[in-house]
Parts: C-alpha cells; sequence; structure tokens
C-alpha cells in the first residue's frame, strides 16, 4: 500500500513529463474538422463556395477551445463578414469567462485576427461572439461572421498546469485503489493502474484532443474526494457497521428514515432545493435498508388462484386506463402520429408499397404501421383508431412484466411491479399515442421471461424473497427439452420483432444476451447444455431481422440518420461541449428525471414533473438500495439492475435529457426494484404472508435470524401502512393524468389542436354526407390543407384549396380558419366567399374553452353542416 502506489505515481509523472515534451505548442482546425465542427454553438452548417470553406455564425454564438489549461494562448481566427458595399462594417465583440476582448470590425474579406488570451485551468474556455444581425435578401437567415479556420498557439512555459498535472496523476491512483479495495489480484490492480498511467500520457502529447475526450471536471472534488474515501473505506465501513448495529437495536429509527424519504420527495415536489432534498432521499434510503434487510426472508409463495385474480384486475386496470377517452386524450394529434397513420393507410391501400424500414416520413422501423393498417383501414383515420395498437400494448406490458419478474425477483413483488406499471402516468402518457416504443418493451420482457426459464439454472441463482421450492438438479432432469427449444425459437423470435418498433429496440439483442450470460455465468456445463437452445435462438433471430439487415445495408445513412441527429454529441447545449461533460450532465438530469425534476416535453409527460410519483419513487429508492449489495449472490436482480442500465445509455447519450420516451425502458426494471422496496417493507412491518412451501434455511438465513431476531406484532393500521401508499400512488397516477394534464395548457398545446379540429369537422361532414348530397365545398389555407394531421384525417375526402383570392361563384362553401387569424385575414376569407358570405363563428375550442377554429360561409347548407 506504499511501494505500489508510490512506483504507479512515480512512473505516471514520467509518461506526463514525456508527453508534455512532445506536444505540439500550436494546434489548428479548419471548420470542416469534426472537432471544430462540434465545438461551434449557434453556427449555421457548413457552406462552400468560390472563397472557401466556412461556417456562419449566428448574431449570438460560441467556439469552445480545449487543451493547455491553465495557459496564456494566442488564439487565430479566420474571419469575414461578407457584406455589400452600401452596408456598414460588421463589428464583432468577442470576450470570453476570464476576459473581454473588445470589439472589432471585420472586413468583407478573409483576414486572420489573434487573440491573446488564457485558457480555463478546467474544463473548456468558451469564446462568445456578439455580432449585429444581418440578413441578406436571397437569405432569410440571420447572419453574423464566417469562420473558416481557428489556430492555437500556446505561449511559451510549462505544458500542464498544476491542477491538470494532479487530475491526471490521480487517475491510474484511482483506478488501482479501486481494484484493490474491489479484492481483485495485486496483478489484475497494478495492469489497471498502468493503463491508466499511459492515457495520462497520451493526454499530456495531445492537449487539444484530450482536453475534448477527456478534460478537467469536477475539480477539486474529483479526484481528490473518490480517492480520499478509498483510502478510508476500512474505516468508513466499520462506522457503518456500527450506526448498522446501533439502528438494529432501535427500529423505530430505521422507519423514520423510511418516512424521511417520503418526505424529501414529497419536499420535492413543492420546490425544495434539489440537493439537499436528494442527499435526504438517499440518507432516509440508507436508514430504511435495515428495515427492510430484517424482512428479507419472511416473505411467502402466494397460491396460483390469488394470483390469477390478481392479474386479471391488473389487466383491466390497464386495459381501462388506456383506453378511456382514447380519442380526445390527448386531445389533438400530433404531426409524427399523422405521419405514422398515413404509412399505415399507404400499405393498406398500395398492395406494392412493403418497406421495412421508413425513412422519409417517419423515420422508423415499419411493424407498427403494418400492425396498424388493419385497425386505421376498417375503422378510418380517428385518433382512436392511430392510438389502439400502441394503447393495446401499453396494456399487455405490465403482464408481460409480471411474466419477466416473477422468476427474478418472487410473486410478490412482480404482482406489485405489474400493479405500478399498469397505473404510472408515464407509461399511461407512452401508452395513450401513436408510437412504438411500447411495442419494444412488450416483446423484450415477453422474450426475457422465456429465455430465464428455459435455460438451465445454477444452484446459485435464487432470488431475493423466493427460495427454490425444489433443488436446480431436479428440475433440469425433469424439464423437457423440446418446450425449452420451443422456449428458445420464440424468444429468439420476439427479439427479433423488438428490433423493428423503436429505436431503442436496437437494444434487445444486448438486454437479452446479457440475461443469458448471468443466467449462465462461467459455468461450462450450463453453456453445454444450452447450446442447442441458444443456437435456435440465434438462428430465429437472424432470420427474423434479415430483411431488415438487407434494408440496413441498402440506406444506412438513412437507418442511422434519425440516431445520429439526437445524439450527445450535437447536442445543443450552451455551457459544455464536451462528450464527457454532457454525458454527466445528462446522467445527473435522469438522476433527478425520476424523482425532482422531469421530462419538459408535454407529450411525453406533465413537464417539469418527476416522472414517478411519489410513492413509486420511495420504493423504487429502497429496492435499489436493497438489490444493489446482493448483485453477486442474486443474479436475478443483476438482471434487473443491467437491464436498467441497458436502457439508460442510449438515453443518457442522446441531446434533450432527460427524455420521457428514450429512457422508458428503464421503467419496467425501476417498477421491479420498486416490487423489491414494496416486498421488504410490507413484511417488515409485521405481516405474515401465507406460505405454501417452507423452504430449508440457508447459511445466509441463519446468520440474518441471529443478527434481526423476531418483532412483536405491530397493530393491522401500520401492517396495512404499504397497501395504503400503493393505492396512493393509484389515485395520484389517474388524477395526475386524466385531472391534471388533460387540462394543462402545457400539455395540451403541445399537440396539433387546430389540424385535428378541422379534420373532426370534416369528418363529420362527410359521414352525413353533406358534401355529396349539398354540394358543399370546404376550403382551406394551403398551410392548413397540406398538414400531415389534416391529410391523414381527410384521407380520401376532397377539399378545396383557399389562398386569399375570390372562390368560385356558385355552390355553397365554408372556408375554416385558424382562430389565431387577425382581423385582415377574416375580411379576406369574408370577401373571397362573395356577397353572401357570413362570420360562422366559433365552430372548435381547446379544453379550456378558448376558439380554436373559425368557421365563414355561403349557402344554407354551411349553416346546416356547422350546426
Amino acid at each position: 500500500m506504499v511501494v505500489t502506489p508510490t512506483l504507479l505515481a512515480l512512473f505516471t509523472l514520467a509518461l506526463l513529463m514525456l508527453g508534455s515534451s512532445l506536444a505540439r505548442a500550436s494546434h489548428q482546425m479548419r471548420v470542416d474538422d469534426p472537432l471544430l465542427g462540434r465545438s461551434l454553438f449557434r453556427f449555421y452548417p457548413l457552406e462552400v463556395s468560390e472563397t472557401g470553406i466556412y461556417r456562419w455564425s449566428r448574431p449570438e454564438a460560441t467556439l469552445f477551445l480545449y487543451g493547455y489549461d491553465g495557459r496564456a494562448v494566442v488564439t487565430s481566427l479566420r474571419l469575414a463578414a461578407f457584406r455589400p458595399a452600401d452596408q456598414p462594417v460588421a463589428l464583432v465583440h468577442l470576450r470570453s469567462d476570464t476576459l473581454d476582448q473588445g470589439s472589432f470590425p471585420v472586413d468583407s474579406v478573409w483576414r486572420t485576427y489573434h487573440l491573446l488570451m488564457p485558457m480555463r485551468p478546467t474544463g473548456e474556455t468558451p469564446l462568445y461572439f456578439t455580432t449585429a444581425a444581418y440578413q441578406s435578401p436571397a437569405d432569410p437567415r440571420e447572419l453574423g461572421v464566417a469562420l473558416s479556420d481557428v489556430t492555437i498557439a500556446a505561449t511559451p512555459g510549462l505544458m500542464l498546469h498544476p491542477v491538470r498535472l494532479v487530475y491526471l496523476l490521480g487517475w491510474p491512483l484511482l483506478g488501482w485503489l479501486a481494484l484493490v479495495r474491489l479484492r481483485a489480484s495485486p496483478r489484475l490492480a497494478v495492469g489497471g493502474g498502468l493503463v491508466m498511467a499511459l492515457g495520462a500520457g497520451w493526454a499530456a502529447a495531445f492537449p487539444v484532443e484530450a482536453g475534448y475526450w477527456w478534460p478537467t471536471l469536477g475539480w477539486p472534488w474529483w479526484p481528490l474526494l473518490p480517492f480520499a474515501l478509498l483510502m478510508g473505506a476500512r474505516q468508513l465501513g466499520l462506522l457503518l457497521a456500527r450506526v448498522r448495529s446501533y439502528l438494529i437495536s432501535h427500529s423505530t429509527l430505521s422507519l423514520a428514515g423510511i418516512g424521511l424519504a417520503l418526505g424529501a420527495l414529497l419536499a420535492l415536489r413543492l420546490g425544495f432545493a434539489v440537493a439537499p432534498g436528494m442527499l435526504l432521499l438517499v440518507v432516509g434510503t440508507w436508514l430504511g435498508q435495515v428495515w427492510l434487510k430484517r424482512a428479507a426472508l419472511r416473505q411467502g409463495l402466494l397460491s396460483t388462484r390469488k394470483v390469477a385474480i390478481m392479474l386479471a384486475l391488473l389487466g383491466l386496470l390497464a386495459l381501462g386506463t388506456r383506453l378511456v377517452n382514447l380519442d380526445t386524450q390527448p386531445a389533438g394529434l400530433w404531426r409524427d402520429e399523422s405521419r405514422h397513420g398515413l404509412q399505415a393507410l399507404r400499405i393498406w391501400e398500395d398492395p406494392a408499397y412493403r418497406p421495412v424500414y421508413v425513412v422519409e416520413g417517419a423515420d422508423l422501423p415499419a411493424l407498427l404501421f403494418y400492425l396498424m393498417a388493419p385497425v386505421i383501414g376498417s375503422f378510418g383515420p380517428h385518433p382512436w383508431s392511430v392510438r389502439l395498437v400502441s394503447a393495446l400494448a401499453g396494456a399487455l406490458t405490465p403482464l408481460a412484466l409480471y411474466w419477466a419478474s416473477v422468476p427474478l425477483i418472487g410473486r410478490r413483488a412482480a404482482l406489485v411491479a405489474a400493479g405500478l406499471l399498469a397505473s404510472a402516468s408515464w407509461a399511461l402518457s407512452m401508452s395513450r399515442w401513436a408510437f412504438p416504443a411500447t411495442l419494444d418493451h412488450l416483446l423484450v420482457l415477453t422474450a426475457l421471461g422465456l429465455v430465464w426459464r428455459t435455460l438451465p439454472v445454477d444452484a446459485s441463482q435464487l432470488s431475493l424473497f423466493d427460495a427454490p421450492r425444489t433443488k436446480p438438479e431436479v428440475n433440469q432432469q425433469r424439464r423437457s427439452i423440446v418446450p425449452s427449444m420451443i422456449g428458445m425459437a420464440v424468444a429468439g423470435l420476439l427479439g427479433g420483432l423488438a428490433m423493428y418498433t423503436y429505436h431503442t429496440g436496437r437494444l434487445a439483442p444486448v438486454a437479452l444476451g446479457a440475461a443469458v450470460v448471468i443466467r449462465l455465468g462461467l459455468n461450462p456445463y450450463l453453456w453445454r447444455k444450452a447450446a442447442p437452445g441458444l443456437a435456435i435462438a440465434l438462428v430465429v433471430g437472424a432470420l427474423m431481422i434479415t430483411p431488415l439487415g438487407l434494408a440496413i445495408l441498402g440506406d444506412l445513412e438513412g437507418y442511422n440518420r434519425r440516431v445520429g441527429t439526437v445524439s450527445w454529441l450535437d447536442a445543443n447545449n450552451p455551457v459544455s461541449r464536451t462528450p464527457l461533460a454532457l454525458a454527466l450532465d445528462n446522467l445527473q438530469r435522469y438522476a433527478l428525471a425520476y424523482h425532482a425534476i422531469g421530462e419538459r416535453n408535454g407529450r411525453h409527460h406533465l413537464p417539469d414533473v418527476p416522472l414517478l410519483d411519489p410513492v413509486t419513487g420511495l420504493l423504487l429508492a429502497l429496492g435499489l438500495g436493497a438489490a444493489l449489495p446482493r448483485l453477486r449472490q442474486q443474479p436475478g436482480l443483476l438482471v434487473v439492475v443491467t437491464l436498467g442500465v441497458i436502457y439508460l445509455v442510449p438515453a443518457v447519450l442522446s441531446n434533450d435529457a432527460p427524455h420521457a420516451m428514450r429512457a422508458l425502458g428503464t421503467l419496467a426494471p425501476a417498477c421491479m426494484l420498486a416490487g423489491i422496496g414494496f416486498v421488504g417493507l410490507r413484511y417488515g412491518l409485521g405481516g405474515s404472508p401465507d406460505q405454501i412451501d417452507e423452504p430449508a434455511p440457508s447459511a445466509f438465513a441463519s446468520t440474518i435470524s441471529r443478527v434481526y431476531p423476531k418483532e412483536k406484532p405491530v397493530p393491522p393500521l401500520i401492517r396495512a401502512a404499504p397497501l395504503m401508499l400503493l393505492g396512493a400512488s393509484l389515485l395520484f397516477n389517474l388524477w395526475l393524468y386524466f385531472g391534471v394534464m388533460r387540462l394543462d395548457p402545457r400539455v395540451y398545446g403541445e399537440f396539433d389542436l387546430v389540424e385535428t379540429a378541422v379534420g373532426r369537422l370534416i369528418q363529420q361532414d362527410h359521414e352525413q354526407n353533406n358534401l355529396v348530397s349539398e354540394d358543399l365545398t370546404i376550403y382551406l389555407p394551403e398551410a392548413l390543407r397540406t398538414a400531415d394531421t389534416v391529410r391523414f384525417m381527410t384521407w380520401g375526402i376532397e377539399l378545396g384549396r383557399y389562398d386569399g383570392r375570390p372562390l368560385e361563384a356558385e355552390g355553397a362553401a365554408v372556408i375554416l380558419l385558424p382562430a389565431s387569424a387577425d382581423d385582415t385575414e377574416q375580411a379576406a376569407a369574408l370577401a373571397a366567399l362573395g356577397a353572401e358570405g357570413r362570420a360562422l363563428g366559433v365552430v372548435a375550442t381547446k379544453p379550456h374553452g378558448t376558439p380554436l377554429v373559425l368557421a365563414f360561409g355561403r349557402g344554407q347548407a354551411a349553416d346546416r353542416m356547422l350546426r
């Protein structure tokens, strides 16, 4: 513990000095360099002309500079501001966080401007551009200055700032010490430290590239705080053990900790400061673990009859909450929903159109459109018909979650997880509109349940609360080979189908593969026994995704276009542009999204409201605290946590965090962990579950029973408290979605209300045959007539085009305008209808009664239709 880190530190220091001596004193980047492209904020795309390659800035723009931390550098900018001779010369104002460079004129020809400025000792250095907006007659954009290339040249001095030196020096020591604390072999620990030392040498040799990919972040807390915690890990562990032993003898304090955690979650919803609120949640969760641990082995097994009744009730709850008012909540269609409906209609009516992946108009795999096609084709283009497939998939997902969860976490925890998912406002929001995200998780969870049941099992694979009813070896002898092969084939089929759903479906093979690895472990016998089933699953899955693979080979760029545009590397972040900083910022946002600050997009959830209700949030925290220490002993828990991590990664590595749709895959693991938390809380309060099989006590169970003696029974009201919490969670979610979100303009205002209302009016008129029998023509402005939602809802209906000019003099006619039309536009509509034209008034309103659509008409048919 002395010699090894000393030698490692000396070796790292030598590499840092060597790298610094080899580092370039300057770095030049053209505007088409990917690194410079990712360093620009509020710059327009790349342009090529006879004068060269450049990018225009907006009037307010930022250039982020990397490397040479804490050094004085000369930054050379090749700029131009192309203006006509009669326009004033452009003035650009440059400033950084530490220095204001002032304003200077930029010529209409390319010139290089040199700035002497200090670089920040940590992170990147932003250089802010401020220019008077210029608009060319042939270009509607607001332009600032054109940038061609950037050169950074360091002034003479130490190549590594002391902060950067300590930061890079700390990483190898941290890596070595972390591996030592994890009880890795000495050779592995030293090898890990040496690898990080080589990385530190690379960072010193390439300061600009390393400043982008490996910046100095979190100083001084990182690396000093984790190093101190690792050094004092043993002493800290002894202190926590003493506190834990005190809590065991004073269990009321542990219950008070659970109350503290719940109070913190409620306070966060009421606007309490995020940092102290999250700290109180962590402290309360840790205190509550003592109560959960003493009850962990007292869970019994539910009878099949009770489970069937509960599942039926949960299925009805999930189905009812996803189908009620599906046509009117959300209040309008979103354009992407309408585009998906248009794809389905085209598939239904055009036998030659059979897409696999739709690039233009959807940017999604086509499975959802094929499922929607018979529904919309049979019942017509309505909001409810385009949303029905997603709603049904969302209603079936809680049952799939139960199916996948039972062998992982036990029946009771699985039932609670399914119930929480059935009523979660997050799940309701994602299920009640026409997107394939719910399909993805329905298929993956079903496949996971098949994989876990059909693969051979190791004797050590027990759930957290359920002991095995029979010995695994006996189960393996009695298990038929044919059902196992069928189960694995179906799992491969479902995993392949998941890749035809949403973009996160690409993770289906990763998630199922991780479950296989965890299930089989490092046991060669189990792998040999599972080989036939795995081979069948791979073959079926490969056959299933063959059409998609061929489509990808035909248009790889189109397949990855959407994923590329939402990448975290292209995030529109004005504060930071380094990948590590952006990823850590996204990770922090998702850590807060479940409990403190949620999604900002009203189409996905109520803006800024946590994605989970306080009860589910509490149970999630308790369940996660109970699961983490047992990951090595409980493979089922490892699968749950692994699933959450796998589906969190694409959300973290994309922009617009937190994003409820991209992170939807984490909801099922979160509900599983919440189910574990509920079971521990419920039976820690003195419950006595009915047991069918009394498992033989293991060594672990005997140890727990000695450490945690049985408590005296508590009053029934306290025993019922966890059930009351579940009821509160159900009522809270139903109130939030069907009460608050239905009437919140931040939610319904995100949908195409005007277009949907216009489509409804035209559909109603068409169903009454007024357009045919009464010779009535409905006219729409071109922007409204060509909107995706109007095109979808008026599929097959002929509409008139209104462009402000007088209409044909004969026949009854109606002009529909959005209520936002000003007096001039309304007067023009009346004039276009001729002498008989009149205002028919408001014909559609928002949920709060605000006018939405205005109608102008002539002839009696118009009055009868709008009545």
